[in-house]
């Protein structure tokens, strides 16, 4: 379910502003436990461009303008503190930290002044 997220928030963000859509890119590359998700397997680069046309359409445009932001990331924050509670990971959880953490560097990217969120987190 994260990983459909992150590649949905992913081509959002493209859409919106590509550099961020890089930036999340970059980050689970830096982060990959190597094995990728049955669906970033299964996406080619095609399916990703459409996806991304897809996004910048108005549809996707309103999609991106009314998501709660600061929601979701306060969520994702929850997730991630909650998993790394944990005394041992399995490899979806891993998955889990993966895209979950792509996701907040792209909402941090997107929505600067949720920062201000990041800071005032506590588990």
């Amino acid at each position: 379910m994260v990983t459909l997220l992150r590649v949905f928030l992913e081509a959002g963000f493209k859409s919106k502003a590509g550099d961020i859509g890089q930036a999340i890119r970059l980050v689970r590359k830096s982060s990959s436990i190597g094995d990728e998700s049955e669906l970033d397997q299964k996406m080619s680069k095609a399916d990703e461009d459409q996806f991304v046309e897809l996004m910048k359409s108005q549809a996707g445009q309103i999609v991106m303008d009314t998501s709660n932001f600061v929601e979701l990331f306060n969520r994702l924050l929850q997730l991630l503190a909650t998993i790394l509670t944990k005394t041992s990971l399995t490899i979806e959880d891993k998955l889990i930290i993966e895209n979950a953490l792509s996701i907040v560097v792209g909402i941090l990217l997107y929505k600067n002044e949720i920062f201000a969120e990041f800071k005032k987190f506590t588990s």
